[in-house]
């Protein structure tokens, strides 16, 4: 009994083993790529040490199967469109689970990377890079048209860069809808070409796509770092963003809790600033809002946790609408941080909509390059200069009163020239105190 105990137990051993070994595919060309993540198993499948697959790849779709993590092992692969129309692509979606970790995947051409739609889920613990002329993002997620419980979901991991960008749109049948849809960016997020780094399309209108961005570093070259046009939530905790406009926003609840946001863009004057079809509207500030009635619009803004926010050129702040005479915003609240304005302008703020009651008394608190408007102020509290030249708002100096040593009582202090008196009056002390000079 204990021998057949042994040789069952040998067994058990032997399937585990064999079972851990068949969930691991070396990969060393395109073919081998393709069958390991279509293939229905739970599969590593793993570029052999050294090895580096270029192809050239038309019209393509790989459809990820099942949970398959794709384990570069420090190399690369690179993936060259032999045209325009091409539109190969790695493709998550209906509950497959991808995961990309461990070196580098080059596309060279106009299409994404990976598509994620209908509940896929993606996870990003490598690079990305996305080679084209036009505005193509490197990972395309698509919500779905109705609120039908499907999560579709990518994360990009603290050690994860997407050199090309990540836009979320609608569903493929219900552009306005993007229902289920979660990004979660730790790392970092470039946009080398002519479009936002991090973009929610602007048809989106429902649905509320959540972004999350926690520490993540998001950059556009000549462009805005994040472009808030389609209705969601963004959830800005710490990080750094940099490009024409840190921020732009079109619709949407967006929440700032520390980072720095930075502005490179040209100074566009107020009356100057224009709706361009198809791209982002350019002010050159490093928050800028330019509603239109073309989008969701529901704007609402909090800004805490002392974040640094800066233009080289424009205003810290912007908000205007574009082609309507009423701002979408419909709540803003600034609670702290740094504003300080570029090199063409004077105010930290430009607020074109000042008589809406939703741009009074919203500043709370924070530091100004230059003074603000007092009716921006929160009721109590004022704004004063200091050591550095600074506009800090605040509550007011509370007035102090001195008490008689000698019986607690208040100490009403008179400036005079003679003899020190003081004087008993109804039980309050009265203390004139000889100030010399």
């Amino acid at each position: 009994m204990k021998k057949k105990g042994l040789l069952v137990f040998a067994s058990a051993v032997m399937l585990a083993t064999t079972t851990t070994v068949s969930a691991q595919t070396d990969i060393n060309s395109w073919n081998d790529l393709k069958t390991c993540l279509t293939g229905s198993s739970e599969t590593e499948c793993v570029l052999q040490a050294g090895a580096t697959i270029t192809e050239s790849v038309s019209n393509e779709d790989v459809e990820i199967d099942g949970t398959k993590t794709l384990n570069l092992n420090g190399g690369t692969i690179t993936l060259t469109a032999p045209s325009t129309a091409d539109t190969s692509r790695f493709h998550v979606q209906s509950g497959d689970n991808l995961t990309i970790t461990n070196g580098t995947i080059v596309k060279k051409g106009e299409s994404t990377i990976v598509t994620v739609e209908q509940g896929g889920t993606l996870t990003v613990d490598a690079t990305l890079t996305t080679q084209s002329n036009d505005n193509i993002n490197s990972i395309g997620i698509w919500g779905s048209a109705t609120d039908d419980s499907t999560k579709t979901s990518v994360t990009i991991t603290e050690n994860g860069v997407v050199n090309g960008g990540i836009g979320v749109a609608g569903s493929r049948t219900k552009p306005e809808a993007a229902y289920g849809v979660t990004v979660t960016v730790n790392g970092t997020v470039a946009q080398p070409y002519a479009s936002a780094a991090l973009t929610i399309n602007g048809r989106v209108k429902e649905g509320n796509p959540i972004m999350n961005l926690e520490n993540a570093t998001v950059s556009s070259n000549g462009n805005q770092a994040v472009y808030a046009a389609g209705y969601g939530t963004w959830n800005i905790t710490g990080g750094s963003y940099k490009g024409s406009e840190a921020i732009g926003v079109k619709s949407g609840i967006i929440n700032i809790d520390g980072g720095t946001f930075e502005a490179n863009g040209a100074y566009v004057e107020p009356t100057s600033v224009r709706e361009v079809s198809g791209k982002t509207t350019a002010t050159g500030a490093a928050i800028s809002i330019t509603t239109n009635e073309t989008y969701q619009g529901d704007v609402k803004i909090t800004i805490k946790g002392n974040p640094t926010i800066k233009s080289t050129e424009g205003y810290a702040l912007y908000e205007g609408p574009t082609g309507t005479a009423d701002t979408a915003v419909e709540d803003i609240s600034i609670e702290n941080g740094t504003f300080t304005a570029g090199s063409s302008v004077e105010e930290a703020l430009s607020i074109t909509s000042t008589d809406s009651e939703v741009f009074q008394h919203f500043i709370s608190g924070g530091e100004f390059s230059s003074i603000v408007n007092n009716n921006f102020l929160a009721e109590g509290l004022v704004q004063e200069k200091d050591k550095e030249g600074n506009i800090v708002v605040k509550k007011p100096a509370a007035k102090t009163e001195e008490k008689n040593p000698a019986t607690g009582d208040n100490l009403l202090i008179y400036a005079v020239v003679g003899t020190f008196a003081i004087v008993s009056v109804f039980g309050t002390t009265i203390c004139l105190k000889r100030i010399n000079g």
